[in-house]
């Protein structure tokens, strides 16, 4: 995971965008950031919508504020927090038993995203070349 964080840290500006209460992110945020900081920036649940059916939605334009939305990609476990920038969202499925190679496919992904200008499009390019949907990488 921390050579992942090194590679992606190169890349891109990591952030934390959780929708978790501060007291449940903050031992999390802790022991990613034991070796070394690798999050600019952390966004808890009083930056998720909280009306009507939004309740609980993260919406990247929060985020956006110094940073164009096509330079955006959330990597989540759904699309579904995200109704409002679904393309922006890399969608990788969660379970307990992760391969030791599903972290290398979703660099070799962001990395691929990486090289275009345009995250969003780019992430639908990447999913109509590979038959899936935003969300439905396989990383397993």
């Amino acid at each position: 995971m921390f050579d992942f964080l090194d590679d992606m840290k190169t890349k891109y500006e990591l952030i934390i965008y959780s929708s978790l209460n501060h007291k449940y992110l903050q031992p999390i945020l802790n022991y990613l950031e034991r070796e070394k900081k690798y999050f600019e920036y952390s966004f808890d649940e009083t930056f998720c919508l909280y009306a009507n059916v939004f309740q609980g939605t993260k919406y990247l334009n929060f985020l956006c504020s110094t940073r164009p939305i096509k330079n955006v990609i959330a990597v989540d476990t759904s699309t579904k927090k995200f109704p409002l920038n679904p393309w922006s969202v890399i969608a990788v499925p969660w379970n307990l038993i992760i391969p030791p190679t599903a972290l290398t496919k979703l660099g070799v992904v962001l990395t691929e995203i990486s090289k275009n200008s345009d995250a969003r499009t780019a992430i639908k390019e990447y999913s109509a070349n590979h038959n899936v949907n935003n969300t439905e990488f396989n990383l397993h």
